[in-house]
């Protein structure tokens, strides 16, 4: 643990034992104790987590990792921070940071460069990434790389206006060349534009021997690491159809209108129909089943 300085003033100390042996009453002369800059692992950890979670403006005076000069670091509740000379208007930016600025933006320029960057377009040739081995879902944090949206429905969806899928490319941010193709419900791809930052859960599941990644559940991240709160507005997949309960099978599996889990048959009686009309239309069939038996 981290000790403050502090000062001891003149004192009598009675007798104490230490490490096995007796120590007799004493008198103490004033003494000035320096503080130690260990900290434990727990006041580490403590800070750390302050970092990530709070983005209240932060200011504090120090020596510039280049020069060593003194000088204020200050971060903005925004994320965005700077060493400077002076605080306040009209807040003169340290050298070595505008130098250092420099340095970045020349480095991030010539990998643009590499990359056949046209001062408009910057596109970078990823690998397609497979299903994991030895899993049938993932969650990762990541980015959705510049492309245009892909519509696919899957099979029990026919003639649905609302079960429709938009694919996007999804890249993890620690492992940047490779993507996942990901299927998003319609409804809510105006939520992933192109380079936006989210936390996804995803799932697999086959059809026709090819493996399709289906989201269940996404969180909007932002650029300082802020988060909203989880949105379960992905897909709803069991081993089941959620109309009649059936088991689904790699070639017989879809969804509805509301996204939920459907077999091929539940799909074909669905047709256009809306959640709630397909749910009236079911009702309907049970009141006519039961007149038959009656």
């Amino acid at each position: 643990m981290a000790r403050r300085a502090h000062s001891r003033s003149e004192s009598y100390v009675e007798g104490f034992s230490r490490n096995g042996s007796w120590v007799s009453g004493h008198y103490r002369s004033g003494t000035s104790v320096s503080a130690s800059n260990k900290l434990s692992e727990k006041q580490v950890a403590e800070n750390i987590r302050r970092i990530h979670e709070y983005y209240t403006p932060v200011v504090y005076k120090t020596n510039c990792f280049w020069c060593e000069e003194k000088v204020f670091f200050y971060r903005s509740e925004d994320g965005g921070c700077a060493l400077f000379d002076r605080l306040g208007t009209p807040w003169d930016l340290h050298r070595c940071w505008e130098i250092h600025k420099q340095e970045i933006k020349r480095a991030v320029a010539n990998e643009l460069y590499r990359s056949n960057f046209n001062g408009r377009v910057y596109y970078k040739e990823r690998q397609r990434a497979s299903k994991p081995i030895k899993s049938d879902s993932i969650s990762m944090v990541g980015f959705v790389d510049r492309q245009p949206m892909e519509k696919i429905r899957l099979p029990s969806c026919r003639g649905s206006t609302t079960g429709m899928f938009r694919t996007i490319n999804f890249v993890p941010e620690d492992k940047i060349d490779v993507y996942y193709s990901v299927l998003v419900p319609s409804t809510i791809a105006e939520a992933f534009p192109n380079y936006s930052m989210h936390q996804v859960d995803c799932i697999f599941r086959k059809y026709k021997n090819r493996w399709y990644c289906l989201l269940t559940k996404y969180r909007r991240m932002s650029a300082s690491g802020k988060s909203d709160q989880v949105a379960n507005a992905g897909v709803i997949l069991d081993g089941n159809c959620s109309v009649c309960g059936i088991l689904l099978t790699d070639r017989h599996w879809g969804f509805g209108s509301d996204f939920g889990s459907e077999c091929s048959s539940c799909g074909k009686m669905r047709g256009t129909r809306t959640s709630d009309e397909f749910a009236q239309f079911i009702r309907g069939c049970y009141k006519q089943q039961r007149k038959r038996i009656s």
